[in-house]
């Protein structure tokens, strides 16, 4: 207790409470890990979207969202995938084949049309 630690890197809140057991306040590199995003039952149209959004990021163990700013588009995306009807799933998947283009990829049309950005 009362002893100074001294870190030659930022770590973020998650990783001193871990290791040290206490947080910093007002830390700019603060980040929330999410637990890995797994459906409750496989659906085609959902992991295509998913696969859509987040790419090669799919795969991993925990996604972080700094929390000194904004919450990252593709974040936001992820739960609009996860939460919303199925009516609205096969709706977003009908207006991605329609409007996708060779210069227009699918990823940028899939996140617009998620976070009603058109």
């Amino acid at each position: 207790a009362n002893s100074q630690l001294f870190e030659n890197y930022g770590w973020s809140n998650h990783a001193y409470m871990l290791a040290h057991g206490f947080v910093l306040n007002e830390h700019p590199k603060d980040q929330l890990h999410l637990e890995p995003l797994l459906l409750p039952f496989y659906d085609e149209s959902r992991s295509f979207l998913l696969m859509t959004i987040l790419g090669e990021d799919w795969n991993d163990n925990k996604y972080s969202v700094v929390l000194g700013r904004d919450v990252d588009d593709h974040v936001l995306a992820v739960f609009h995938i996860v939460h919303m009807s199925d009516e609205s799933v096969q709706s977003i998947m009908r207006m991605l084949i329609d409007r996708a283009t060779s210069q227009t990829p699918k990823k940028e049309v899939a996140r617009k049309l998620l976070l009603n950005l058109e």
